[in-house]
């Protein structure tokens, strides 16, 4: 006689698949989760970043004023210092934004917000990563150091 009988192993080999069935739901449940917040997240940066964009150019003269303000502004946004060939191709491209929110701005016919998705969209495919996510890092802060 078996240690145990046939229908105990079967009811066994049950739980056990329940059980791995609810292993992976939860894991599934939580990289959905994970993706949602993240789209909340981006959702909040870009409103949040394109209404600071809009105030530069509000306060700005004219287009090519405002273009240099937004320039400025990422340059604090994101702890930028000094040129590099890479930053000056993503304000280069950011530039067609700024154009968009003044036209926006003057009542002019234009959608700035499709123009920031296709920027990020550009950038996205551009760097590999996604323009928002420069939000997750925390900008650098060099000691101050008394001589």
């Amino acid at each position: 006689m078996s240690d145990s009988p046939a229908f105990l192993t079967e009811l066994d080999r049950l739980a056990i698949e329940a059980q791995q069935e609810e292993i992976r739901f939860r894991r599934s449940f939580a990289e959905e989760v994970e993706k949602r917040e993240r789209a909340r997240v981006f959702a909040f940066r870009r409103a949040g970043f394109l209404l600071r964009i809009t105030e530069q150019c509000r306060a700005a003269d004219d287009e090519t004023a405002a273009c240099a303000a937004v320039r400025e502004r990422f340059a604090i946004e994101f702890g930028w210092h000094g040129q590099t060939e890479a930053r000056d191709a993503i304000l280069d491209r950011f530039d067609a934004v700024t154009r968009s929110i003044c036209d926006c701005l003057a009542e002019k016919n234009s959608n700035p917000a499709a123009e920031f998705l296709e920027f990020e969209a550009w950038y996205e495919t551009t760097t590999g990563a996604a323009f928002l996510a420069l939000f997750d890092q925390e900008p650098f802060e060099a000691p101050v150091v008394e001589f």
